[in-house]
């Protein structure tokens, strides 16, 4: 599965500031989760829910996005 493909980041990205936070995954919660300077952890089990707890509050505003790490 993607989610835990080995070498790869995943950040949240606001474009319209260009802000990027790191999503981490949690082994002990078995979750992705990111924390935003505000003090608001987001997470779900799988990123696409953590993609859908971003939309939520951000509607368009928040992405999910991947770095390859070689």
């Amino acid at each position: 599965m993607i989610n835990k493909k080995k070498g790869a980041e995943f950040w949240v990205l606001f474009p319209a500031t260009g802000q990027r936070f790191p999503i981490r995954y949690t082994h002990t919660l078995d979750q992705y989760e990111v924390a935003l300077p505000n003090g608001t952890i987001y997470g779900g089990i799988y990123l696409s829910d953590l993609k859908r707890a971003l939309k939520a509050d951000f509607n368009k505003n928040a992405k999910v996005v991947m770095n390859a790490v070689e």
